[in-house]
């Protein structure tokens, strides 16, 4: 990685603070209902039939890892 964006960006802070203050404009939704602590709840405005089926394998896979981690 040549690139500094890589290693001085904080991606929470400098990236997906204002894309996503973007989308909640876009979207009409007030920013005070949804801050990056709350990210994780945008998947309920997703449909995944949309997603690509890599994408969605990697998603259980993930969830299956730790869920497994989480009960032994």
């Amino acid at each position: 990685m040549t690139n500094s964006f890589w290693v001085t960006t904080k991606i929470s802070d400098d990236f997906l603070t204002p894309l996503f203050e973007k989308f909640l404009d876009e979207a009409g939704i007030p920013r005070g209902m949804m801050d990056k602590s709350k990210y994780y709840q945008l998947v309920d405005f997703v449909n995944p039939n949309l997603l690509n089926n890599e994408l969605v394998d990697f998603i259980k896979e993930f969830y299956n890892y730790f869920a497994d981690d989480a009960n032994p």
